[in-house]
């Protein structure tokens, strides 16, 4: 009689793992990232696109930047403004100098975007084409 019992716990168990097991997860990494430089400036903005429900939970906590393999920027951050946002670094370069950025979720995951500069204004990334065209109307 306590065979059937244990059977059907045991049964009922494994059912709420897998159910468990097929919920979507919350936590994901930044879904886009453009980065832009200015050469007259020296400014590098990191352009950010991390929906989440909870932005003091679940947020980007740290960007890396990078020149070539040297670590020359790390921020880090306790939450992160809006859904879309932009981080502004000062930074010198050269031309042809490699910039690489690395965004972090607190929870889970990063996203990774590199450049080689050139003159004027250089962006790489989900939104460089259309930065670039702004840039050519602009001017």
């Amino acid at each position: 009689m306590r065979r059937p019992a244990f059977a059907m716990a045991l049964t009922s168990i494994i059912l709420l793992l897998l159910l468990a097991s097929s919920l979507p997860v919350s936590a994901h990494q930044p879904e886009a990232m453009t980065i832009i430089y200015n050469d007259r400036m020296d400014i590098l903005t990191v352009s950010i696109n991390h929906d989440v429900k909870d932005r003091t939970t679940h947020y980007v906590d740290r960007i890396e930047i990078y020149i070539g393999a040297t670590q020359v920027i790390e921020r880090t951050f306790n939450e992160q403004p809006r859904d879309s946002y932009n981080e502004r670094f000062t930074l010198r370069t050269d031309p042809d100098d490699e910039v690489r950025v690395v965004a972090y979720c607190k929870l889970e995951g990063q996203i990774e975007r590199e450049m080689t500069i050139g003159s004027g204004i250089t962006a790489s990334g989900d939104q460089a084409d259309l930065i670039g065209t702004m840039v050519y109307v602009h001017a």
